[in-house]
């Protein structure tokens, strides 16, 4: 095991240990199996793959999303909704995440941030990229949701509470507790107190954001905060927990050199450093309709657990599965499997690209070796993020 995979075993493994080894456990059921009292477990790429792209396996039901998350932002959050309903409020905000315009949120997030902190290694500084990181998504993010804030401090501080959400709302529970619902439900009223002000002072014109298009829907932001509240979650966390590891595997496998003499691998960067990492690890469905699909059965009724992180470690598809290797070619369908598939593919994917990509060039071609000074492994986390991840310039005088 290589330097880069044994701290993402160790991220895992102190995180949450119980569920590292159940994960890996149930990895060894191809393509998954039923579980009394849990649902159906999905292990392999191409069942996950057909699976969230058909209409009898839904986001709405028993054991679904909607039992996770509807008791803390209600019922109207894209996430636990399906069908015209789903249809019409994704169609409403989508423009907001196209391509073009998640490369000019992330360049106006990012302009001046990244400066400072490739200045700040020039300089012979230690650099917390966890914190540069919270900072570059929490501003993207806040600036496609049409979110204004005063201070710098207020992107850190949604990073913060998002996590707090999530960790409360783990999708390896059946479903939350009553005082889970209570405990989550103060950091997130918390993060929509920063969302509020900004609703209704939005203009119509450009750029998009989300809350101008929920605006001219006619909606109040009570109507909207379902929305609002899901896209600030899973906007922020997601990547936030999975840049700052994309960064680690590419210093300590040394693989940022070979990206230096070879620009063209970057979008390989994104895709294998997602692939290897998958922030969210599990996606939830319930079967609508008795189902045979890839040499399984599924009954109606019953929960489906998508264990995305362990079928993006299939050793058939993904030669290898545990290295961070940036020159592997993943097959199509696969690339963009940790955003999901069907009609819940995420929203933001081409914003967290975006993101990713512009963090990771900062980095490039500074004279010297980029190491890792220090990092700081997570605690009961639903998204494993590093909570710190300080690196260093050395070499600094040797000439670019």
């Amino acid at each position: 095991m290589d330097k880069a995979a044994w701290h993402e075993t160790a991220l895992h493994w102190h995180n949450r240990p119980l569920t590292a080894l159940l994960m890996k456990g149930i990895s060894l059921a191809h393509p998954g199996l039923h579980v009394p009292g849990v649902g159906y477990v999905v292990n392999d790429p191409e069942l996950a793959w057909q699976l969230l792209g058909n209409d009898a396996f839904r986001s709405t039901g028993s054991g679904s999303m909607e039992d996770v998350i509807t008791g803390v932002v209600g019922p109207d959050a894209l996430l636990n909704m399906h069908g015209p309903a789903h249809r019409e409020m994704r169609n409403r905000v989508m423009d907001v995440f196209s391509r073009r315009n998640a490369a000019e949120l992330v360049g106006c997030a990012g302009e001046g941030l990244l400066a400072e902190m490739r200045r700040a290694l020039l300089e012979g500084k230690t650099v917390d990229v966890v914190q540069y990181s919270h900072r570059l998504i929490g501003k993207a993010v806040s600036q496609a949701m049409g979110v204004r804030v005063e201070r710098e401090e207020t992107y850190e501080e949604m990073a913060s509470l998002a996590c707090s959400v999530t960790s409360m709302l783990g999708l390896d529970k059946l479903k939350p507790t009553r005082e889970d619902v209570e405990k989550a439900s103060i950091p997130y009223r918390k993060m929509l107190a920063l969302a509020q002000p900004s609703y209704g002072r939005v203009r119509e014109d450009t750029p998009p954001s989300v809350m101008s298009r929920l605006q001219a829907a006619g909606l109040s932001f009570e109507e909207a905060s379902g929305v609002l509240g899901v896209v600030l979650l899973a906007g922020i966390e997601t990547v936030s927990a999975g840049l700052p590891r994309i960064v680690a595997m590419l210093v300590d496998s040394g693989q940022i050199a070979l990206l230096e003499t070879r620009r063209e691998l970057l979008p390989n960067v994104v895709v294998e450093g997602l692939r290897v990492v998958v922030p969210s690890h599990v996606i939830l469905r319930s079967v609508a309709e008795d189902i045979s699909l890839g040499g399984m059965s599924f009954k109606k009724g019953r929960r489906v657990l998508v264990l995305l992180y362990n079928a993006l470690k299939s050793a058939k598809h993904f030669p290898e599965p545990g290295r961070f290797k940036i020159e592997r070619e993943v097959e199509p369908r696969f690339k963009h499997l940790c955003f999901g598939a069907g009609s819940h593919f995420c929203l933001g994917f081409a914003l967290a690209h975006m993101e990713i990509s512009a963090f990771t060039e900062a980095l490039l071609d500074l004279p010297g070796v980029l190491h890792v000074s220090s990092r700081k492994y997570p605690r009961g986390m639903n998204f494993p993020a590093y909570t710190s991840l300080r690196i260093r310039l050395e070499d600094v005088g040797r000439p670019s």
